[in-house]
């Protein structure tokens, strides 16, 4: 299980400083056509639970981990249980942790 969450930590830092049009094949086939497609992460603006629109550009130059939460999936719950702990071990040095839910 800390494999698997090193893992998707590790994937999302990744993400994080590689170049999203390198991308493009990945992400055409999910949501974001290729004229949506932005030069980095921090060019986007995503909603908060309450609505608000945060950019991403806040977060640059910041730890961010960014996890994809789906409902349905038996192991979410024990994910953000350790997602919890992490941010409680690491939040005074900087961490942010920001979950996604899915819409499944």
């Amino acid at each position: 299980m800390k494999i698997l969450l090193f893992i998707k930590v590790t994937l999302a830092l990744l993400m994080l400083q590689r170049n999203i049009s390198s991308m493009v094949g990945f992400y055409r086939k999910i949501t974001i056509s290729k004229g949506d497609l932005r030069p980095t992460l921090y060019d986007y603006d995503v909603k908060s639970l309450d609505g608000k629109t945060i950019s991403m550009s806040t977060y640059k130059n910041k730890v961010l981990v960014i996890f994809n939460s789906a409902s349905k999936c038996g192991l979410t719950n024990s994910q953000i249980e350790q997602f919890n702990q992490l941010y409680e071990r690491l939040q005074a040095k900087g961490l942010e942790v920001k979950i996604k839910k899915m819409k499944q």
